[in-house]
């Protein structure tokens, strides 16, 4: 019998450190990526998002087919502050906080929302009695 004619067999031990190595490689990927995501300002203009963390302060321009929209962000919380739409709807709407917000120009096709983990543990949509 030659050399490469052997044959090999997969036995218990392999299969242990096989399972082993698949399980820490999931387990390392679910701590990395499992944790919950900071809070953030996502605008959407253009086809283009945007990603921005709330936790820094600054004004942002968008660009959009009527021009540019400008949004603060101040204090975990955004808002169009100025744009070129007719009836600046979108000013009035005032600041977005938490997640789930949003606000958006229409006319100028720029959409903001807020995505991630709000850093209040106990905020409520509503209250029933």
């Amino acid at each position: 019998m030659a050399a490469t004619d052997k044959k090999y067999r997969v036995k218990a031990g392999d299969l242990g450190i096989i399972s082993l190595g698949l399980a820490l490689t999931i387990l390392s990927a679910w701590l990395v990526y499992a944790g919950p995501a900071a809070a953030r300002l996502v605008v959407q203009a253009g086809g283009v998002d945007y990603i921005y963390p709330l936790a820094e302060n600054r004004i942002i321009e968008v660009p959009g087919p009527l021009g540019v929209t400008k949004i603060e962000i101040k204090d975990k919380a955004a808002r169009i502050v100025e744009s070129p739409c007719n009836n600046k709807t979108c000013i009035s709407a005032g600041w977005q906080q938490g997640t789930g917000s949003w606000s958006a120009c229409l006319p100028n096709t720029v959409f903001m929302r807020i995505d991630g983990e709000d850093s209040d543990e106990h905020q409520f949509d509503a209250v029933l009695h």
